[in-house]
């Protein structure tokens, strides 16, 4: 379960350094099962990509991303705002679903 995984833990740990967890991340776009969504915040792009079985909306708070039930994969990946390079990231993938690959 994503809540009780060492992933969400440090991804709820780099959420909350950045001072992002109650900010409304916006929906970008839904490719491939993955919902994404992106908060701009001094300077930086945080990109929130998640694959669950729940009802998503267009604005959640990043908390409310984070505490989505039955998640299969989430991902946080932090990029520069000027000019997109990848600053770094961590993602969480069910145990089950990575056997698929």
């Amino acid at each position: 379960m994503f809540q009780n995984s060492i992933e969400y833990k440090e991804i709820e740990q780099e959420l909350r350094d950045c001072n992002i967890l109650h900010h409304t991340a916006r929906f970008v776009c839904y490719s491939d099962n993955i919902f994404t969504y992106h908060i701009i915040f001094e300077g930086l792009k945080h990109e929130l990509s998640v694959i669950a079985d729940e009802t998503f909306l267009y604005e959640m708070t990043v908390n409310e991303l984070l505490d989505l039930n039955r998640v299969n994969f989430f991902s946080h990946t932090v990029y520069d705002n000027c000019d997109d390079s990848k600053l770094g990231g961590i993602s969480y993938v069910r145990e089950t679903l990575a056997e698929l690959n």
